[in-house]
C-alpha cells in the first residue's frame, strides 16, 4: 500500500510540476502574442494604433516642463518605385528605411510605421530642437543612400515635418496635425525637405 501511495503521490507532483509548465508557456506566448500585436508585421516599428496610445500616454504623465517632438516622414515618389520596380523591392525599401529610423532615435523615442510609406518618431524629453533637426537631417541623408546600397535607378528620398509640444500639442491628434501640416510644406517646398512647426 505504502508503495502504491507513495507513486500516486509522485505521479500528482509531477502533473503539477506539467500545469506550472504549461502555465507558464501559455503566460510567455501570451505576452509574446500582445508584443507581436504592438508592431508593425513589415518593420518591426510599432504600429499606428499602439504609438497613438504610447504618446496620449506620455503626455498624461508628462511633466509640465517637458518637452517633445514628433516626426512624420514620407518617402517621396514612392508609388513610382511600386509600379517600376515591383512590390517586393517597395518592401525592401520600406524595410531598409525602418532600420534607419530605428538606428537614429534608438533611446528616449517612440518610432512607429503609420502604414503605407509613412512613418512616425516621437522623441521624449527634448531640451531643444536642434538636436532634433541634426537627427532629421542625418536620417534624410541616410535614406538617401539607400539608392546606392541598393543600386537602383530611382532615387529614394523623403520629406520630414516636425511639430514640438512647446507650441502647445498635449495630446497625439494636435501633435500629429500639426506635423502633417509640416509635412505637407515639405512636400510643397519641393519634396526631400525638412519642415517645423514649433
Amino acid at each position: 500500500l505504502i508503495p502504491e501511495y507513495e507513486a500516486e503521490q509522485q505521479r500528482v507532483k509531477a502533473q503539477g510540476y506539467d500545469y506550472v509548465e504549461n502555465l507558464h508557456e501559455e503566460r510567455d506566448l501570451s505576452a509574446k502574442m500582445e508584443q507581436k500585436s504592438k508592431l508593425d508585421p513589415m518593420t518591426g516599428l510599432f504600429n499606428k494604433f499602439s504609438i497613438e496610445a504610447l504618446i496620449d500616454e506620455y503626455f498624461s504623465q508628462r511633466k509640465e516642463e517637458s518637452c517633445a517632438a514628433m516626426l512624420i516622414l514620407d518617402m517621396d515618389h514612392f508609388k513610382q518605385i511600386n509600379d517600376t520596380l515591383g512590390h517586393l523591392a517597395g518592401d525592401a525599401i520600406l524595410t531598409d528605411t525602418a532600420s534607419v529610423i530605428r538606428h537614429f532615435f534608438k533611446g528616449g523615442a517612440f518610432c512607429g510605421r503609420l502604414g503605407g510609406d509613412e512613418f512616425i518618431v516621437f522623441v521624449k524629453d527634448i531640451k531643444d530642437i536642434s538636436s532634433v533637426l541634426l537627427q532629421a537631417e542625418f536620417l534624410r541623408q541616410e535614406i538617401g543612400r539607400i539608392t546606392d546600397e541598393r543600386k537602383i535607378s530611382i532615387p529614394i528620398c523623403a520629406s520630414v515635418g516636425i511639430a514640438v509640444s512647446t507650441a502647445g500639442y498635449y495630446d497625439y491628434a494636435s501633435m500629429y496635425n500639426a506635423a502633417d501640416e509640416a509635412l505637407y510644406r515639405a512636400k510643397k517646398q519641393g519634396r526631400n525637405k525638412i519642415c517645423v512647426i514649433e
